[in-house]
């Protein structure tokens, strides 16, 4: 090496020395300024209540101002491509169900790597799916449903909140578990799939936002899509005790940032988010949302979507589950 080879490569480590410097720094005092939160969810949906329900003690215990967007979209495919190219410092997190990263890339061409582009945080807990139907239907359970389906699934319609979400899946899941067939209907979010449940456009559908419709009556519930009953409705019986085998994708909720994002920066997000779902007054008020908070380390998380992607994508092979 010369001498002026030597200078330039010592100009340059120094450079970069620097840079890292530099940024470790910032990462150490992070945030500095406000959070955009994408949500990947329409307004008034379960996962749009609980990041509004989070968002004030949240901004609090960050020390900046926490900016919710609600970004809907075919299966988070816009939301989830707006995370992968935003800057990967801790400024741009998504709000985001399993199914965004571990459902949509095997059913739609996605511009993003769920495994390599994405990176989740912090886990928030899951929402449990209400199977509903709109009252004209002459069913009160679950039994009584799928014998009426299976007599007129032809003019049976579903909503859902868009293809490839959480409802979707899950419908379609039931379906076939249950030997019936309807037609699906996305829409671009939870809310006006339940208006038009509501006014009997559809006939029936599942979601954890159904819960003030069935209480003021304009909805019928007839069971939880759990494997087993659920601890904040503890009434309805889980659709394990009808169909044989029922083993269904559980919905979650978890928090995600870019990949390459400084580990001090997730780390002080993960510190965040379960300090501020460790409330018992705001646990409480998201099971009544039909929320249930769950904590769970950075790295199960990471190992949790790694596996979901290779069983859903099972899943939906062999359910031929596709685009409708």
């Amino acid at each position: 090496m010369t001498h002026s080879t030597r200078r330039t490569f010592l100009a340059q480590s120094a450079a970069l020395l620097g840079t890292l410097a530099a940024g470790f720094a910032r990462a150490a005092s992070y945030p500095e300024q406000p959070i955009h939160y994408i949500v990947g969810f329409a307004p008034g949906g379960t996962s749009d209540v609980v990041a509004r329900q989070i968002n004030p003690t949240l901004a609090a215990k960050l020390g900046q101002p926490v900016v919710i967007e609600n970004v809907p979209s075919a299966g988070g495919v816009i939301a989830t491509s707006q995370l992968a190219r935003a800057i990967p410092d801790g400024y741009t997190i998504l709000h985001t169900s399993n199914a965004f990263l571990t459902v949509t890339p095997h059913i739609l061409k996605v511009p993003f790597d769920p495994l390599r582009d994405v990176e989740p945080v912090a886990y928030l807990g899951s929402s449990v799916q209400i199977l509903c139907v709109h009252p004209s239907l002459p069913v009160n359970s679950v039994t009584e449903f799928i014998a009426y389906a299976k007599a007129n699934g032809s003019s049976l319609n579903y909503g859902s909140s868009g293809t490839a979400t959480g409802n979707h899946i899950t419908c379609e899941y039931f379906k076939r578990a249950a030997g019936f067939d309807a037609t699906h209907v996305p829409y671009r979010g939870a809310a006006p799939a339940i208006q038009d449940l509501v006014a009997g456009r559809l006939q029936f559908m599942t979601d954890p936002a159904l819960l003030p419709y069935i209480e003021s009556g304009k909805v019928r519930a007839l069971g939880v899509v759990d494997a087993a009953s659920h601890p904040v409705l503890t009434a309805l019986p889980p659709l394990s005790a009808t169909i044989p085998n029922w083993n269904p994708p559980i919905w979650s909720n978890f928090i995600s940032v870019p990949a390459g994002t400084p580990a001090a920066v997730k780390e002080r997000l993960y510190a965040a988010f379960r300090d501020v779902l460790a409330s018992p007054a705001l646990r409480k008020k998201l099971g009544e949302s039909s929320f249930l908070v769950v904590e769970m380390p950075m790295p199960a998380l990471a190992a949790k979507v790694k596996a979901e992607y290779v069983t859903m994508g099972e899943l939906i092979k062999a359910a031929n589950i596709q685009v409708s």
